[in-house]
């Protein structure tokens, strides 16, 4: 048995009754349960910045526009679509078989779904916060905040199948393509030839009604846009400079395309959420106008209840899934690999 002994401090070893200040230890039990393996435990430094696990970011609304303009007391929304059919054409001075304008109408609803969760500690939670200098209740109310947001993402982006709520992701009456391309191994400009190709693809297919204004790629497509160079230009810039430079939506109106990144369209996260395992890009134009997520009641809480020795703080929210009232604006597009 191997044994080594080390030398202490006076204060520890007056704490544990060692004369000589010396304490010998089998090597091979150095570990937490040995005495000490305790005695360096309470030496360790404790930081007094507390780390929270890092999660992924939350940006549902930088994708859906998000609708809070109506009563909290609504359950679902309605609109109406109308079609017309006419033309017009040459007649005599006295005709009386004038064409004329038919009108068809048609009612849509969209659900809008009741949720929330609770803050929950005890009595003697809070007494063992207060010692420790936390801030029990503001902690928890942070983490309950991001879960009401993150079941909200979940929501808007896949939808709900059993309360009927429509998603970003998975809407049927969205039309889909399939690109021959794959992100691994095609080069960055046909890749960005692609976009572009969808792009164009919407906006003659809608006899020029929809411009669509926003691309959502996979993460690993984004990164390969914005760190690789165009080889087949002359000024020195990445793949992603160049599509938002040269695209039809800017030579149309002057403004940016905007590119947003979602590790959601990534094939493995797509076949975790029951969809074909393909990368996809969604692209669409982006209008409350085309489409909407609504939200009468933003994630809030209620008073705090005192229920035997527990506190119980309640949220509750309500929102919808993602209506797309006009499919035509946008285009699913699945990526060979």
């Amino acid at each position: 048995m191997s044994m080594t002994s080390v030398k202490i401090n006076d204060a520890i070893a007056k704490r544990f009754g060692l004369a000589d200040g010396t304490v010998s230890y089998n090597t091979a039990m150095n570990d937490a349960s040995s005495g000490v393996g305790f005695m360096i435990s309470q030496l360790a430094y404790l930081e007094t910045q507390m780390y929270a696990v890092d999660y992924a970011d939350l940006f549902f609304d930088r994708v859906v526009p998000i609708t809070t303009g109506i009563p909290e007391w609504a359950d679902n929304v309605n609109y109406i679509s109308y079609n017309s059919a006419a033309r017009g054409k040459f007649i005599g001075s006295h005709a009386k078989d004038l064409p004329s304008v038919s009108v068809e109408r048609q009612i849509h609803n969209a659900n809008i779904a009741y949720g929330g969760l609770s803050l929950t500690y005890s009595l003697d939670d809070l007494r063992k916060a207060q010692h420790l200098g936390m801030n029990l209740e503001a902690e928890q109310a942070v983490m309950a905040n991001r879960a009401a947001r993150e079941h909200q993402q979940r929501v808007v982006f896949y939808g709900d199948a059993e309360r009927e709520l429509r998603g970003f992701l998975n809407n049927p009456l969205v039309s889909k393509a399939n690109s021959t391309l794959s992100i691994a191994t095609a080069t960055v400009e046909k890749l960005a030839d692609e976009i572009n190709t969808y792009i164009s693809e919407i906006w003659t297919n809608s006899n020029q009604r929809y411009l669509p204004n926003t691309v959502c790629i996979e993460s690993a497509l984004y990164a390969k846009l914005s760190t690789q160079r165009m080889t087949d230009t002359a000024q020195v810039m990445s793949a992603l400079q160049y599509l938002s430079q040269f695209n039809l939506y800017r030579d149309q109106t002057g403004q940016n395309l905007q590119i947003i990144p979602m590790p959601q369209l990534s094939a493995a996260n797509l076949k975790a959420e029951g969809l074909e395992e393909k990368s996809m890009m969604v692209v669409y134009d982006k209008s409350d106008r085309n489409l909407a997520s609504w939200m009468p009641i933003a994630p809030r809480f209620i008073a705090p209840q005192a229920v035997a020795l527990e506190i119980i703080t309640p949220m509750e929210y309500k929102f919808s899934g993602t209506e797309w009232r006009y499919p035509n604006s946008a285009m699913y597009v699945q990526f060979a690999a």
